[in-house]
């Protein structure tokens, strides 16, 4: 496989075990160094240029997905995420990694265990080994959402060809270089704006938002709950498998323009995650929505683990 930081060659041990392995890109870590330094620069101009710009902290933006694409040009700190992912769900048998051989492995080449399975993209190959796409969907809503909410450390790069099905059914994630991390309280908040959301308690969504210190002291409450409401209603009404919260959440934020709304960019890397996850399961079964799938498992999270004295 080939990709834009590594490629990936199959391989034999002298033992006999098939394995993976990457390979880093000759200066990758150069080029994409330089790539950022152009971003910071233009975020910058372009803050300059529109002063109004400035709440969506796009400097800020750049950094989290510097910090988070910077990480992908260290295999052996991928692998250490990998490892800890897999910690994670040592006892949840639908949901592993590959095998990390770590003797084999440096910052510059990453050794895995061969998976021999198939893309959770790949219907047909999948029906063929007699899996219920149904169960699937269910079973990967449930790995993302005890990823995002009971860990808070999730796998950020989650494109079909990164997610495969073994013969036993289970979902075998790879390439950990990107991985987002949220904290308690900011978990919280997300698993509120969730149910909020599906419900449609759009004046919990608001003051939400003021809680969590997204809102101005000047903002009305009453006014941005009908924006929110007038963003929010054609999205949840259309038919299950087109309702897209990661875009919701994202028109919700340009109500910024209009309202004195501060931009989190910390979220930006799951909104992206989000999008993807939705993509994937719409190929997956176009009638199939994963946030109604988990939203019982996050009103069970809120309930069993929220301390309003610990937040973080």
């Amino acid at each position: 496989a080939t990709a834009s930081v590594a490629q990936v060659h199959e391989g034999t041990l002298l033992s006999g075990e098939r394995i993976a392995i990457k390979i880093l890109r000759p200066n990758i870590e150069n080029l994409l160094f330089k790539d950022f330094k152009f971003f910071f620069w233009l975020s910058g101009l372009t803050e300059i240029i529109y002063p109004k710009i400035k709440k969506f902290k796009l400097p800020e933006m750049v950094r989290v997905f510097a910090s988070t694409s910077l990480n992908e040009v260290d295999l052996k700190l991928e692998a250490a995420y990998g490892s800890e992912l897999n910690s994670n769900f040592i006892n949840f048998k639908k949901f592993r990694i590959p095998k990390i051989y770590w003797e084999l492995t440096t910052k510059k080449i990453l050794t895995l265990e061969y998976i021999n399975g198939v893309r959770i993209d790949d219907i047909n190959k999948i029906k063929k080994k007699n899996l219920s796409v149904n169960k699937l969907i269910k079973l990967a809503s449930e790995i993302f959402f005890l990823q995002v909410f009971r860990d808070g450390f999730f796998h950020a790069d989650l494109h079909p060809g990164n997610i495969f099905v073994d013969d036993a059914g289970a979902i075998v994630a790879l390439d950990f270089g990107i991985m987002g991390r949220l904290a308690n309280q900011d978990r919280k908040f997300l698993a509120e704006l969730l149910i909020n959301l599906l419900e449609k308690n759009f004046s919990k969504v608001t003051k939400l938002h003021y809680d969590f210190g997204m809102l101005g002291d000047n903002v009305s409450h009453e006014l941005l709950t009908q924006e929110i409401r007038a963003i929010s209603t054609p999205i949840i009404d259309k038919p299950i498998g087109r309702i897209s919260l990661a875009n919701l959440m994202g028109e919700i934020l340009t109500l910024s323009n209009k309202f004195d709304i501060r931009i989190q960019p910390k979220f930006a890397l799951l909104q992206k995650t989000m999008v993807m996850a939705e993509g994937i399961a719409r190929q997956i079964n176009p009638d199939a929505n994963m946030w109604k799938l988990t939203k019982p498992l996050v009103e069970k999270w809120i309930k069993e683990n929220y301390d309003p004295f610990n937040t973080f």
